[in-house]
């Protein structure tokens, strides 16, 4: 027969602990409030998933026997940006168009912030690669970056009170957790740099080295769905002219991952990736102009040349208003490799690559896929 004195020792400590809980809870809610102000920058943090897929292809580049990059026979470039430079240029596609014996890895990420290519560029730096040349694959609005506090309080809107604000520890959830793995990253960064590990102690190259399967064609969005995503970056302040400023957090960083690849001898330059003509036509001129002024307030002797792909393809060749859809990569990825055949001239001149030479450059591209494909 069940007997409820037994266990009511327990019960009552279980009921103290729950009060405890709940004290704590509402104290936090009126002391500390939303936790998201407190991440860096106000940045969404950079997910796990892209340290480790960074970490691996590091690791497994500095696994090969032969050396690479500056001061070797054998060039190495990077791809430094993040999911839009991910769908738009295949390294493989752009070491046959570059004209040269270059080897590319490419280390986007996602996240839509200049900040968070930074953390992805803070791996390369560490582990001691030295590539000739950076291509810098991002959009303007990453200059402004995807603020999380603003993120969660459209969300919260969207959702009305399913997010609970006045419970602490749901309503931090997602900012308490990417805070604790980011903290993690951060502590094993900071014992490879004071021991010095390899990156491969912390991100060690995978061990299945089969290839990734190929990316497949997707279908467009809907109007619909497009009209929601151009009006949610529109509440995110990617079309507010005011916004672009080249002394933001993003402006800074961006310059910061300038002088750190220069440092190591690498040739940089910044491709602007393509974008839909629906979301280019609201992304104001200061945009553009930012990196110009970037240029002129933070490298006023030795620019970096900027080329503009915003424009090179057609509507119809995107899944979304900023990411290309699969037929489009070659195309893309030989504008890119026209850009760094450009870079590494003896006087790089970005205004070269012009619309028209793209547009022909983007149909011999196709021409050839069709070739190949009969």
């Amino acid at each position: 027969m069940f007997q409820l004195k037994r266990y009511r020792g327990i019960a009552a400590v279980s009921a103290g602990l729950l009060v405890w809980l709940a004290i704590l809870d509402i104290f936090l809610t009126a002391v500390a409030g939303f936790s998201g102000r407190w991440l860096p920058n106000a940045e969404v943090p950079t997910d796990t998933t892209v340290y480790q897929v960074t970490g691996a292809k590091l690791s497994e580049m500095l696994a090969k026997p032969e050396q690479v990059g500056v001061g070797t026979d054998h060039p190495f470039g990077v791809l430094l940006g993040q999911s839009s430079l991910g769908a738009s240029v295949d390294s493989e596609a752009l070491a046959e168009y570059d004209g040269l014996p270059m080897r590319w890895l490419n280390l986007h990420g996602w996240g839509s912030s200049v900040n968070l290519v930074g953390d992805v560029a803070e791996l390369l730096f560490l582990s001691g690669l030295k590539p000739n040349v950076v291509v810098i694959g991002i959009n303007p609005f990453m200059l402004i970056g995807m603020n999380f506090p603003t993120q969660h309080a459209l969300q919260a809107a969207d959702e009305g009170k399913r997010l609970k604000p006045w419970i602490w520890v749901y309503n931090n959830r997602f900012a308490v957790n990417q805070a604790g793995r980011v903290l993690t990253h951060r502590t094993k960064l900071e014992l490879c740099r004071m021991f010095g590990f390899g990156i491969g102690a912390i991100y060690p190259p995978p061990s299945d080295h089969s290839k990734p399967s190929p990316r497949k064609r997707l279908a467009p969005e809907s109007p619909a769905m497009q009209a929601q995503r151009l009006e949610l970056y529109r509440k995110l302040g990617f079309f507010e002219p005011q916004r672009y400023r080249p002394d933001s957090s993003n402006a800074r960083t961006l310059v910061k991952l300038i002088r750190e690849s220069r440092k190591r001898g690498a040739k940089v330059c910044i491709v602007l990736m393509p974008e839909s003509s629906a979301f280019r036509r609201q992304v104001p001129v200061q945009g553009e102009r930012c990196f110009a002024e970037i240029n002129r307030l933070s490298f006023p002797d030795d620019p970096v040349p900027i080329y503009d792909l915003r424009d090179r393809i057609s509507d119809d060749m995107f899944t979304d208003v900023v990411h290309p859809n699969v037929d489009a990569m070659r195309p893309i990825s030989m504008l890119v490799g026209r850009c760094v055949g450009d870079l590494l001239s003896e006087h790089p001149s970005p205004e070269r690559l012009r619309s028209e030479d793209a547009l022909a450059t983007g149909k011999e591209a196709t021409g050839r896929d069709q070739t190949s494909a009969r």
